[in-house]
């Protein structure tokens, strides 16, 4: 059974007049679960003599709400806080806002091109290190524009970028999560695995800065525009990963193809205490005057067989794991991408579910992977598992075999678990592989017990995560 969601009752709208006139829907570009984006066109009617080509624009159509509502105030803010960060090459144009009795209009500048994510999916920015140093830069450009205007942006990830088809010329756009207030109390906002381990509040703080928080965003996004690699799925103690950085300065290193330079900067960018990280301005001018930002091919042939695989562009473009999953329709980013129509850019699709806003944080609600994480690390010591880098397009190929676990002999190498989350053609249906045991010796005690104990719980896990999602639908 289908999700219903506000954006069902939105009807096919191409090619009608909104505006007065004045602006023609000429081409549906896609749907998220609270609205419908357009094209647009000025009617050529009511345009301009002196104006040869009608202006294209992206226009955002949301569900009218009451006035008094608390989406409306959201819908107020995020078009309030988007025009004032507007001005800038690197930020999505903000033009104007109108309504009729059924749905309010959100015109936006329309940008030729993708989203940052779909470019690191083909591998556009691999190894291309002038583009990469070109597109960082335009971020940091965006990021202080907005900071100055008193506008903190909360959502930086790749697919709230939008580049041209070469992966140049950022634009920064969806300004759904966005404050105009420099200290911030409302914890776990954000996308999970760009958030700072302070907006956590398992971090124990109860509030955070939300300029800390975009720096922290850009610097995770530094590393996907290098490796097209996740370090780790949260900043949080309970990650194995973000453990054995926050003591092992190399760790990056050890997982990732970058320079030793760009890992300085990385290590200080990614402290616990934002006292310590450096400013954009800072981090901005490093990049730019690195030499380089990968590995040498002397470093790379002591690498492991991981980061030579990420080197040579094969984790790319291979799948999208579950923590990727789209915050409104609940498919993965790349089903839901391919299931609009071409030339969608993602970016443009917070569509305001901001009601039932889905924010990480407090426990993680709506996602998959922490839940199986914690099963996880609660079978598994410290020491057992050095965890392999997330890919946020693909996970490392596995060398060994569930079975290697299972008869007690310790795997040779990472074992590879693909577990089926919800069964059914729900739209949260999807599958879990999990590398566990990459990078160091495996206790070979008890390792079969542990396995065994490991597939029971993700048994009963799994089936009440089902139960909770049909109920749901």
């Amino acid at each position: 059974m289908p999700r219903i969601t506000q954006s069902s009752s939105i009807p096919n709208m191409t090619g009608s007049l909104v505006d007065g006139g004045s602006l023609r829907l000429i081409q549906h570009i896609g749907t998220g679960a609270f609205g419908a984006v357009y094209m647009g066109q000025e009617n050529s009617s009511s345009s301009s003599p002196s104006s040869s080509t009608p202006s294209l624009f992206a226009v955002k159509c949301l569900i009218h709400h009451r006035p008094d509502s608390p989406a409306a105030k959201l819908q107020a803010r995020e078009f309030d806080l988007h025009e004032r960060a507007s001005g800038h090459e690197n930020i999505v144009s903000f033009h104007r806002t109108f309504c009729d009795p059924g749905f309010v209009y959100f015109v936006m500048e329309y940008v030729e091109g993708t989203d940052m994510y779909a470019a690191m999916l083909d591998g556009v920015y691999h190894r291309e290190t002038a583009l990469i140093k070109n597109t960082f830069a335009g971020l940091v450009d965006a990021l202080i524009f907005c900071h100055s205007q008193g506008v903190y942006h909360r959502d930086l990830k790749p697919e709230n970028v939008l580049v041209d088809a070469n992966g140049g010329n950022p634009r920064l756009t969806d300004f759904g999560l966005a404050t105009d207030r420099a200290v911030c109390t409302d914890m776990g906002c954000g996308s999970g695995s760009y958030m700072a381990p302070e907006i956590f509040s398992s971090s124990g703080s109860t509030y955070y800065l939300a300029a800390d928080a975009d720096a922290w965003a850009l610097s995770i996004i530094l590393i996907n525009l290098v490796t097209a690699m996740m370090p780790w799925i949260t900043a949080q103690k309970r990650d194995g990963a973000w453990r054995d950085f926050k003591v092992d300065p190399e760790f990056l290193r050890e997982i990732l193809p970058i320079s030793a330079s760009l890992n300085d900067l990385l290590v200080r960018c990614l402290r616990v205490d934002p006292i310590h990280r450096p400013s954009l301005d800072e981090m901005r001018s490093e990049v730019l005057a690195m030499q380089h930002l990968y590995m040498s091919d002397a470093e790379l042939r002591k690498a492991s067989n991981g980061v030579r695989r990420c080197a040579e562009g094969k984790q790319v473009g291979k799948r999208t794991p579950p923590q990727d999953l789209c915050r409104e329709c609940g498919m993965s980013a790349s089903e839901c991408r391919s299931s609009r129509e071409s030339g969608s850019m993602s970016g443009y699709f917070s569509m305001l579910a901001r009601e039932q806003e889905i924010r990480w944080g407090k426990d993680d609600a709506g996602s998959f992977v922490p839940a199986v994480r914690e099963i996880i690390d609660s079978l598994l010591d410290d020491d057992d598992v050095l965890e392999p880098p997330i890919a946020p397009f693909a996970y490392p190929s596995a060398s060994s075999s569930l079975t290697d676990s299972l008869s007690g002999r310790p795997p040779l190498g990472p074992v590879h678990i693909r577990v089926r989350l919800s069964p059914g053609p729900s739209p949260l249906s999807s599958s879990l592989d999990l590398d566990i045991g990459a990078g160091k010796k495996r206790k070979s005690s008890s390792s079969s017990s542990k396995m065994k104990k490991f597939l029971r719980r993700i048994g009963t896990w799994r089936n009440r995560t089902s139960q909770s999602v049909d109920s749901s639908l």
